[in-house]
């Protein structure tokens, strides 16, 4: 029988986790590349799910899975590292491409503002 509170648990952790990425990205802020590689390091180490044992399907977010398992068990804890370097990859890919694709998006705008404002006005007065 599953917990009724397991979705307040899950929303709890996901605005703890969405926090986290912000405290992460303000303190790198100054650095545009390191703050993205940072924070989306963050987040997908955090959010990555992972079953509790091979025999119990709840998930359970895999980087304390990776920490208590290394700990307390002689578990091997490959079944959870390579989730997690499989969504860290997939993650820092989508955020690189997305950031390729807004740098050359500011770079249109850039130049169709220079167009419009370089260009002069034709006058009226004779």
């Amino acid at each position: 029988m599953e917990d009724p509170n397991t979705p307040f648990m899950w929303y709890t952790y996901l605005a703890g986790v969405a926090g986290l990425m912000v405290a992460t990205w303000w303190m790198f802020r100054r650095r545009g590349e390191l703050a993205q590689f940072m924070t989306v390091t963050v987040g997908a180490w955090l959010l990555t799910p992972v079953a509790l044992t091979p025999e119990l399907p709840t998930m359970a977010p895999a980087f304390f899975i990776l920490v208590l398992d290394g700990l307390f068990t002689d578990q091997s804890v490959m079944r959870v590292v390579w989730p997690m370097a499989f969504v860290w990859v997939a993650a820092l890919m989508l955020s690189l491409i997305a950031r390729l694709i807004w740098q050359k998006y500011r770079a249109g705008q850039k130049n169709t503002a220079t167009a419009t404002t370089s260009r002069e006005e034709p006058s009226l007065e004779p």
